[in-house]
């Protein structure tokens, strides 16, 4: 049997200095000076020092002939180089379809922890924004006023955002029923069914990211191709068990989605634009209000 395997290739004195920095770490010597370690060296606190080092070494695909343990006495053929300088940039993700609509998998996951992480920070920052936007437009429709703090936190008294934002239609819906119509009002209401639209279906992709973990995205052969934000295994509707693997293969359960951080990213940056166009039509409805009371 044969297995294959990305890993880290490293010279003896980075695999010294690996040792020296990860004492679990337990690099395997191939050649004279050639070693290799699995990425879960990643595995744990990092430092700025390991994440330096291991940025700098190369990936290759290993085949693992007869193993007797994962890295252990067994023959080892290291096939290629399988990473480069220019798969260590940034990627940029380009959605083919619907913007709000799950990527289809990676075919490898990111490099960088750090960037993966930050990526997740800095979406779900950028989706609280948004509700804070949400909040207002609540406030908008509720008062011809400038003064929105008291329906902002009885919209925050509400859990979870589909509740939340059936309670803004509900008022959307008064609203426009029931306003002394204006010039605007056609305009607003259909500008509002847009948007309350894709904020519910981006509400689904914020879910994705703030429910799921870091950790190694492997192929279906089960060799690791970086790490990805992936929906935990007790997430019995995100991972789904394969029934189309051949009995040695690894993992037996593949997750429904796998965002590296150009995905998160990309959310990112559609959340923060939602959430100007949000904020945008409840200054609208409040200027046009208080023009129009003003007017009365």
């Amino acid at each position: 049997m044969t297995i294959e395997r990305e890993v880290l290739l490293l010279s003896k004195v980075q695999a010294d200095k690996l040792r020296e920095l990860v004492p679990n770490a337990n690099p395997r010597q191939v050649s004279d000076d050639r070693y290799i370690t699995g990425i879960e060296a990643l595995d744990g606190p990092t430092t700025d020092e390991v994440m330096h080092l291991m940025s700098a070494l190369p990936r290759c695909l290993v085949l693992i002939h007869d193993p007797v343990t994962e890295l252990g006495p067994s023959e080892i053929e290291i096939v290629e180089s399988s990473i480069t300088i220019e798969d260590r940039k940034p990627r940029v993700y380009q959605p083919t379809g619907q913007p709000h609509v799950r990527p289809p998998l990676p075919e490898k996951g990111d490099w960088s922890e750090r960037a993966l992480y930050e990526s997740v920070g800095r979406a779900l920052s950028a989706w609280e924004t948004l509700e804070s936007a949400y909040a207002s437009l609540f406030g908008a429709f509720l008062s011809p006023s400038w003064y929105f703090l008291p329906p902002m936190r009885a919209y925050g008294s509400i859990t979870g955002f589909r509740a939340r934002a059936g309670m803004v239609k509900a008022a959307a819906d008064a609203f426009f029923l029931e306003s002394e119509p204006t010039a605007d009002t056609p305009r607003q209401r259909e500008e509002f069914r847009r948007l309350n639209d894709l904020v519910e279906r981006f509400s689904d992709r914020r879910n994705d990211i703030a429910h799921a973990i870091v950790g190694p995205y492997t192929s279906p052969l089960g060799y690791i191709r970086g790490l990805a934000l992936l929906p935990p295994t007790h997430a019995t509707k995100k991972q789904k068990f394969r029934e189309d693997l051949p009995p040695h293969a690894a993992p037996h359960l593949r997750p429904i989605y796998a965002y590296t951080s150009a995905e998160i990213a990309f959310f990112a940056n559609e959340f923060l634009a939602l959430r100007k166009l949000v904020y945008s039509l409840s200054l609208d409805v409040t200027t046009v209000l208080v023009r129009h009371g003003e007017q009365g």
